[in-house]
């Protein structure tokens, strides 16, 4: 049997909870930002009951509470936010983190990041996927490929390299 569950975190205005709920998932978005959660479920339809307000870590720490998993997870631009904190600044580091992120993922997590090239310097895409490998322990990493979305006043950003984290 294929993949039922899914979770996005980070999920901004819902479009993956949206897409993957089309697809027959049962599918929820985790984000901090309340307005944006009130957005997604105006925009997309989406029940507010599957865009979970809460804070990354909170999230992480509750789901591994309850044993809860979801077959399939994405953490998209997200953890480049707390690289600082790899070097020993307070809070949960990017390390931490993505092995919370490993815990609650059943099967595959898709995944990207700001790179070396935005300033998040020493995370080359090479970088990204021994280090998801190493601290996620995930079986296998697959680097997908480019986003190509980086147009306009987005020019010199993003360039950014999806990963499929397997378990």
């Amino acid at each position: 049997m294929g993949p039922t569950s899914y979770i996005d975190f980070g999920s901004d205005l819902g479009w993956f909870v949206k897409q993957f709920t089309n697809m027959g998932f049962d599918a929820y978005g985790l984000d901090r930002d309340e307005p944006a959660n009130q957005i997604a479920c105006h925009k997309t339809g989406v029940p507010a009951d599957k865009i979970i307000t809460q804070e990354l870590v909170a999230g992480l720490d509750e789901f591994i509470r309850e044993g809860r998993t979801f077959d399939c997870t994405s953490c998209l631009s997200v953890l480049h936010h707390f690289v600082r904190q790899i070097r020993g600044n307070e809070g949960t580091s990017a390390d931490e983190t993505l092995s919370k992120l490993a815990q609650v993922t059943g099967r595959v997590m898709f995944y990207d990041m700001g790179q070396d090239h935005e300033k998040v310097k020493g995370f080359t895409p090479a970088y990204i996927q021994s280090w998801l490998q190493e601290k996620g322990r995930f079986r296998e990493v697959i680097a997908l490929g480019v986003d190509t979305d980086n147009v306009g006043k987005y020019r010199h950003a993003y360039k950014r390299t999806l990963f499929a984290c397997l378990k």
